[in-house]
């Protein structure tokens, strides 16, 4: 169909990325087929596909005048669910590579983190971290 995975967010719940004629079939095929739910997020483009091609180029060129300090706490990428390595490369990556939110929220926990606190204008991320946590 030409999708890939663009989130791994929680047990159960993953996003694709894609053309839209291929997510209209993949939607077709969850409810049909399946009986799982399918929803459309309200995005403008085909996130953390290959298809962002074009504006990770244009990121790769804005970072290499941005300055990177050296971090001095590990900063994790979910984009690889690690501490980045090289903060400019990973960004920009990133579009093009799906979001890892449920290895991230793992490897923060084995990393000794035990408190998750969500800044902003909702509990979406809380909800995942509860049901990620939960599952393991």
């Amino acid at each position: 169909l030409g999708l890939v995975v663009a989130n791994d967010n929680a047990p159960g719940q993953l996003v694709l990325s894609g053309s839209v004629d291929a997510l209209e079939a993949a939607e077709d095929v969850a409810r049909d087929e399946t009986g799982a739910r399918a929803r459309r997020l309200d995005v403008t483009g085909a996130f953390h596909s290959p298809l962002m091609e074009p504006a990770a180029a244009r990121l790769r060129a804005a970072l290499e005048s941005t300055p990177v300090s050296a971090m001095e706490i590990p900063v994790y990428s979910n984009g690889s669910a690690a501490p980045f390595v090289d903060v400019r490369d990973e960004l920009a990556e990133n579009l093009l590579r799906p979001v890892r939110w449920r290895e991230t929220l793992l490897a923060l926990r084995t990393a000794g983190v035990d408190r998750f606190v969500e800044l902003g204008p909702g509990a979406v991320l809380t909800g995942l971290v509860k049901r990620t946590l939960a599952a393991a």
